[in-house]
């Protein structure tokens, strides 16, 4: 399986995890990822839209840093669909 794939699994398992239980939490970062990395993070987010929760990701420093700095060179996203809020997941690497 490739690194990029991985990461993808990952951000969707964890998205609908969340939808599941309604509330936010993290994951354990390392679980379900088999390459060499040298930073993880992780944004999880919830709101009306995809658009609502991107902007709130952008309206936190922390998150707007994780979304728009250099430390990771990758980032994969889930978002699961259906129902009446919309949960988001970023996993980002440095490899």
């Amino acid at each position: 399986m490739g690194q990029k794939l991985e990461l993808t699994l990952k951000a969707q398992a964890w998205a609908e995890h969340l939808a599941r239980i309604d509330r936010l939490e993290h994951s354990n970062l390392s679980s379900g990822i088999s390459y060499r990395w040298r930073s993880l993070g992780e944004n999880v987010g919830v709101g009306s839209s995809i658009a609502s929760v991107h902007q709130s990701y952008l309206d936190s420093s922390g998150h707007r840093a994780d979304i728009s700095g250099n430390k990771f060179n990758d980032v994969d996203t889930g978002c699961p669909t259906g129902g009446g809020r919309v949960y988001t997941v970023q996993v980002l690497m440095q490899s």
